[in-house]
């Protein structure tokens, strides 16, 4: 049943046309569903991958083309969870490595510099047959020491996410990988960048490199690892060249 439905061209299966019978009775009409041949308990009784929508959803409008692009009837993501959206809670700690080295050639020195974030995010569309693009923002609190003291202040970051969920091991282990791409603002400037990189400006770009698990029977749980990059990308920005680096884990939720 999945397959007809799928099948149907973009943008023409909206809530308005279920509710008055745009598709004529007897093939997908407002009648049949009311009637039972494809009924709302159907609906909301999981016929349609995992309690996707229900009867409500239809005559609200709910059941337009990003519903089908996605998770909630039957693009699921690779840990097999049916959600939009995602929420990160990450705690981590500076490096001194630069950003290849951080991802090919751990550890680097780790130091009393430590990070904490929100990471909020919603997947936007399927690319070609593997990929995903997701759209996240970042609220993070960096406190701790530097060379000649203590700082704290606050980053925010709004990113564009390219997500791989096709691992051949994915049926054991449900995987992802993901790099991220954005700008990042701190509230002050990171008196621990001017040190290592002997300047530094509150605006730079971002960019994230992210590992992330599932157990098969929480799918809408995940434990992920991403390193946290922010850098002028190679003088782009006031000749600034790398900036910080911080690995980060972390447990996310989708919903």
């Amino acid at each position: 049943m999945a397959a007809v439905i799928l099948g149907f061209p973009k943008y023409n299966f909206s809530g308005d046309a279920f509710c008055e019978g745009t598709f004529s009775k007897g093939t997908f009409s407002g009648d049949a569903f009311s009637k039972d041949t494809f009924s709302g308990d159907a609906f909301s009784k999981g016929t349609f991958f995992h309690d996707a929508f229900s009867w409500d959803e239809f005559c609200q409008e709910e059941f337009s083309d990003d519903l089908f692009l996605y998770p909630r009837t039957g693009h699921n993501s690779s840990s097999g969870s049916s959600g939009l959206y995602s929420v990160t809670f990450f705690n981590g700690f500076y490096t001194d490595r630069k950003f290849f080295q951080a991802v090919f050639n751990l550890p680097g020195d780790m130091e009393k510099k430590y990070m904490h974030s929100l990471n909020i995010s919603r997947r936007i569309m399927p690319l070609w047959s593997h990929f995903t693009l997701e759209a996240e923002g970042i609220l993070a609190l960096h406190h701790g020491r530097h060379k000649y003291g203590t700082q704290q202040y606050i980053e925010g970051v709004m990113a564009l996410l390219l997500r791989y969920e096709k691992f051949p091991w994915n049926h054991i282990i449900p995987t992802s990988m993901a790099i991220a791409e954005g700008l990042s603002l701190t509230s002050s400037l990171s008196e621990r960048e001017v040190q290592s990189r002997d300047k530094s400006r509150r605006f730079l770009n971002y960019l994230g490199v992210e590992f992330a698990i599932t157990h098969p029977g929480y799918p809408d749980y995940s434990l992920v690892y991403r390193i946290h990059h922010r850098s002028g990308i190679f003088g782009l920005f006031d000749g600034i060249e790398g900036a910080s680096d911080f690995y980060l884990l972390g447990i996310r939720y989708r919903f």
